[in-house]
């Protein structure tokens, strides 16, 4: 499942998407994201890749994943 802006390449992407195995959804024009969040097992990365600056931050901690996905789900369930 991936949240992101719709820009013609994501559009693309989600009509391949279930030849994929992977679900798209937009956020609406108005929302401002600035960066990356992926979840994977006990982990989240935060990814920031401004053209100034590249940040990159794991954390490996089960309670802060379980967070993130439900706030992850929340948002998925508000989009299409």
């Amino acid at each position: 499942k991936i949240l992101t802006q719709k820009i013609p390449e994501t559009i693309k992407h989600k009509k391949e998407g279930k030849k994929a195995l992977r679900e798209l959804r937009f956020f609406n024009k108005d929302d401002t994201i600035g960066s990356s969040i992926f979840v994977f097992d006990d982990k989240t990365a935060f990814l920031s890749l401004s053209e100034n600056e590249q940040i990159a931050i794991l954390i490996k901690d089960k309670e802060i994943t379980k967070s993130v996905k439900n706030m992850f789900e929340i948002a998925w369930k508000t989009k299409k």
